[in-house]
């Protein structure tokens, strides 16, 4: 690689991938924490885990994993003291973390940070970072094999964009600093099919002259199959799904020895392949017979995820596709941190893009492609095509089959097909070119991945996990509360991004805090919101600042702001005021802490505001001539009550709430002889809320008395103002309707036609 743009992408990767790594804070990276288990468990006993079914032990399912890249991080870090770890793992994992649910709001850490976490590094923090420096190595190695590779196939121009263009994936990069074993496979498959390239690439398209003493003499140069054997054997030792190389390595010595016609190339090389991988590997999957029954332990890993329910089904695979197609491109945290869609759009025209350059470009060399495939034994680059597409087939039946038992929209499962992927990804995007023949495509792509990858830490990762800054004064436009919890802690005011919302949407609302006093207790914030009787209809439980700053930390003095997203319940029944409540709570216990207002106490949780939900896009309509009317009465009777049941037509606003009556009289200009009075929608949408062209469907019950004179009896129904006691015109000077009529014998009530 004397070509110093190469060794520039590789710089650039590196001090990137380094980046990524320091900026994100200790197992914010997918199972990075149950991974370094398996690590710190090898560091600090000189064994290797043994997994249990449905076990409890802190590696979860990683510790059936293959263990060379375990073994290999471990001898790294076992001069560190790492018993700081258990209660890392124990008692600072965040309740509340928002696994796998991108768009949250918050949440996005799975454990809870604090000073440990940063510069100078010790214990358990310093050997991670280590572990995550090893992983950036491997990262390097990749890219070499990656443009090893590449330049045998395309040559060195687009070779180098090639690798920038892996180099530079956002993806990429956040795996290549994690502590995870996928580094392990991504980087050993890599090297193997850059050898057996290689390999291909050096074998001589004719056959020597015949040699009599052939069969009887070594064939030359053994170093490049036992080399072979040891990259096999390290790949089988870092995961299970390179047990595909296998018979990929088998039909690369075929297609080596066709080529040559040495046939001793199957029989001695492939014994030279064959003896480092029992020697180096064999032991573990004799060990895994040993332990489980079960060569490749499959058994035991799947006693030790969750499974997936049911059968599974087409709209399944094209779901989780979608979700492994995002995080090929970049998908970071715990599957939670993501690009603007508009983003994921834009690689989604890229691919479509490389899909139509391939397309187009087997077109154009339709008829060279016709004849190659007809000489394809002598042809070392068709030959590597099909090496390189078996793999990325490999994979993707892997994949597959891995969706079959568990969830795995992944798409750092496909990044051992790296070389594949770039290749595909190369080839149609170089059909794109100026008219001077340069792949501006290609070197668009590349620019904008390399800026991205620049703008990805700043822009998502450092405001995922960095707590707020503390404010001076509360910001213009927050409704006052001066609402104390405990002696520690008082919300001074809160804002809400709107009034309006609708199910499946979220709220965006601010707590303000003033912190009174040091506090030793990480405490819990709920806020609710409940509908139409009392149902919750929308929830958030967390630590303050989106798990990102505990109450133990905060300062006497301190004005946080506390920034919260909170969906409603996509079953909400609407239209509804949504009543919103706050309590603080210890999470262990469930404990509220008492609050009070002026210091008088105030019951929890305590309601502090109301915002409306409506169905999406609902809107008023133009004002009518009436201000309200009850309308579809329907009256039925039950032993001694009256029900009635109708619908509120609105057709103009109200400024403030009303109650409503329900009375039985003998004649509207009469005074009631039984009524009850409620509120309209069971108190659930108020009449200030509502907007012309609403229909709410309410009902009301009337006890019916015994003891009046037979005749026949109206049942009246209005609006009236509590504070006055006035009755409210709805329609011209009409304040009463008249909903049905009774008639009472003496004996018993019946309905009047």
């Amino acid at each position: 690689m004397k070509d110093k743009r190469v060794w520039g992408v590789l710089l650039a990767f590196a001090l990137l991938a380094l980046l990524n790594s320091v900026m994100v804070p200790p197992f914010e990276k997918p199972d990075e924490i149950w991974h370094y288990a398996v690590i710190q468990h090898i560091a600090t006993t000189g064994e290797l885990p043994w997994l249990e079914p449905q076990t409890t032990a802190r590696w979860r399912q990683q510790g059936g994993q293959a263990p060379i890249y375990y073994l290999a991080a471990a001898l790294l870090t076992s001069g560190i003291d790492q018993s700081d770890f258990p209660a890392i793992y124990d008692e600072q994992q965040n309740p509340y973390a928002a696994i796998g649910l991108p768009g949250t709001g918050g949440n996005h850490n799975y454990q809870l940070h604090g000073p440990a976490d940063r510069w100078p590094w010790h214990g358990v923090v310093l050997a991670l970072h280590l572990v995550r420096f090893f992983s950036v190595a491997l990262g390097v190695l990749t890219l070499c094999a990656i443009y090893q590779t590449l330049r045998r196939l395309l040559g060195e121009s687009r070779a180098l964009l090639g690798m920038a263009l892996w180099a530079f994936l956002p993806q990429f990069i956040f795996i290549s600093s994690s502590a995870s074993n996928d580094n392990a496979i991504i980087v050993t498959a890599s090297l193997l099919l850059w050898r057996l390239v290689a390999l291909l690439h050096d074998a001589p398209a004719t056959p020597a002259a015949p040699d009599p003493r052939r069969l009887r003499m070594p064939f030359a140069a053994p170093a490049p199959y036992l080399l072979l054997g040891v990259l096999l054997a390290l790949a089988l030792l870092s995961k299970l799904s390179a047990l595909a190389l296998l018979p990929l390595t088998g039909f690369t010595l075929l297609m080596v020895a066709y080529r040559t016609r040495d046939w001793r190339i199957l029989l001695q090389g492939g014994l030279l392949v064959g003896g480092p991988v029992l020697l180096l590997a064999g032991w573990w999957y004799l060990r895994n017979y040993l332990l489980y029954g079960d060569w490749l332990a499959i058994n035991i890993w799947q006693e030790n995820v969750e499974p997936r329910t049911g059968q599974i089904e087409w709209r399944d695979i094209t779901g989780e596709w979608q979700s492994m197609e995002f995080s090929f491109w970049g998908m970071f945290g715990w599957f939670n941190i993501p690009y603007p869609t508009w983003l994921y759009r834009l690689f989604e025209g890229i691919e479509l893009l490389a899909l139509l350059g391939l397309m187009a470009g087997i077109w154009q060399r339709r008829a060279l492609l016709r004849q190659m495939g007809r000489e394809w034994s002598q042809h070392w680059r068709l030959q590597a095509l099909a090496l390189l597409g078996l793999w990325l087939a490999a994979l993707s039946f892997s994949w597959l089959s891995f969706m079959r038992v568990t969830l795995a929209a992944q798409g750092r499962l496909f990044f051992p097909a790296a070389i594949a992927l770039t290749l595909l990804l190369v080839l149609g995007l170089q059909h794109w070119r100026t008219r001077v023949g340069q792949p501006i495509l290609l070197w668009g792509l590349v620019g904008g991945l390399f800026g991205l990858s620049v703008l990805t830490p700043w822009w998502l990762l450092q405001p995922a996990y960095t707590p707020s800054t503390p404010l001076s004064t509360l910001p213009q436009g927050v409704t006052p509360l001066e609402l104390q919890f405990g002696e520690g802690m008082r919300l001074e005011g809160y804002t809400i991004d709107s009034t309006l919302f609708a199910p499946s949407t979220p709220m965006e609302l601010t707590l303000y805090w003033r912190v009174l006093q040091p506090m030793d207790e990480d405490y819990s914030i709920a806020v609710k919101g409940f509908g139409r009787d009392e149902e919750l209809i929308a929830r958030g439980d967390s630590f303050p600042d989106g798990g990102r700053w505990q109450t133990s930390l905060w300062q006497p003095g301190q004005l946080i702001a506390d920034r919260w997203k909170i969906w409603f319940s996509g079953r909400t029944a609407t239209p509804t005021v949504a009543r919103l409540t706050v309590d603080v709570y210890r999470f262990d216990m469930l404990e509220m802490l008492p609050a009070s207002v002026g210091g008088q106490p105030v019951s929890l949780p305590f309601h502090f505001s109301d915002v409306v939900v409506r169905e999406p896009g609902a809107s008023p309509t133009a004002p009518q001539s009436f201000l309200f009317r009850p309308v579809e009465p329907r009256i039925t009777l039950q032993e001694n009550r009256v029900e009635a049941e109708f619908t509120w037509e609105a057709g103009a606003p109200m400024e403030k709430n009303y109650q409503a009556f329900f009375h039985l009289s003998s004649a509207l200009d009469q005074p009631p002889i039984a009524q009850v009075d409620f509120e309209p929608v069971g108190g659930d949408f108020p009449t200030r809320h509502w907007w012309p062209g609403d229909r709410l469907p309410d009902r009301v019950q009337l006890p019916l008395p015994a003891d009046v004179p037979p005749g026949e009896y109206l049942l009246l129904m209005g609006l009236y103002d509590l504070e006055n006691q006035q009755k409210l015109a709805g329609e011209t000077d009409r304040t009463t309707w008249s909903l049905g009529r009774l008639r009472w014998d003496g004996e018993t009530w019946a309905l009047s036609r």
